[in-house]
């Protein structure tokens, strides 16, 4: 009977990210870092993986990095604080379990995840990035990455960067880092 009002679900998985080449580096790094890690990555439209070209992936990942360090964990109502906790004890475990699985199958941490020290009650978390070597086998591709944690895949083209999106089992959001004037960016939007 209200048609006018917004309808949100929570129906599982992570947003995901395709940066490319030719794309603006800067805006794609400080959206990523927002998406992936305000509210601590505790959105169901968060990003949780994002896709990087061969051409741009260093490049990409060291300002990634750089500037993630830089973010404040702590007290949400603090004036400074860009993570505040996550919401329970279930979901502090499960974060530090699934950032030892992925290094532990030999993925590269670019960014250990690790309890945040914060003089306040809660369950604070520093951000994790892990460069996943999906073509060696477990790619990750079938859960939700939880809390603050990114992972990050080097593709070589923007179809294997599609295709690869495409195999993701859960992605309610996806965000498209490419030069506006690239010759196939209507069939990248078809195919995503």
């Amino acid at each position: 009977d209200r048609p006018e009002l917004p309808v949100m679900t929570q129906s599982g998985g992570k947003g995901c990210g395709l940066v490319l080449e030719g794309c603006d580096l800067e805006r794609a790094v400080y959206e990523t870092v927002v998406s992936a890690f305000i509210t601590s990555g505790q959105r169901h439209n968060s990003t949780g993986r994002v896709i990087v070209t061969r051409a741009i992936f260093d490049a990409f990942c060291k300002a990634l990095v750089r500037r993630t360090k830089n973010l404040q964990v702590g007290y949400g109502l603090e004036r400074d604080t860009f993570l505040g906790p996550v919401i329970s004890d279930a979901l502090r475990k499960r974060y530090l379990k699934y950032n030892r699985a992925v290094h532990g199958k030999g993925h590269s941490a670019l960014l250990s995840g690790s309890e945040a020290k914060v003089e306040r009650r809660g369950f604070y978390l520093n951000p994790a990035i892990h460069w996943v070597h999906w073509e060696r086998g477990s790619a990750f591709l079938n859960d939700e990455p939880p809390g603050p944690t990114l992972l990050v895949y080097q593709v070589d083209t923007w179809e294997e960067a599609v295709a690869f999106h495409n195999r993701l089992v859960y992605r309610p959001a996806a965000a498209l880092f490419v030069d506006p004037e690239h010759p196939y960016l209507e069939e990248m939007k078809q195919r995503i």
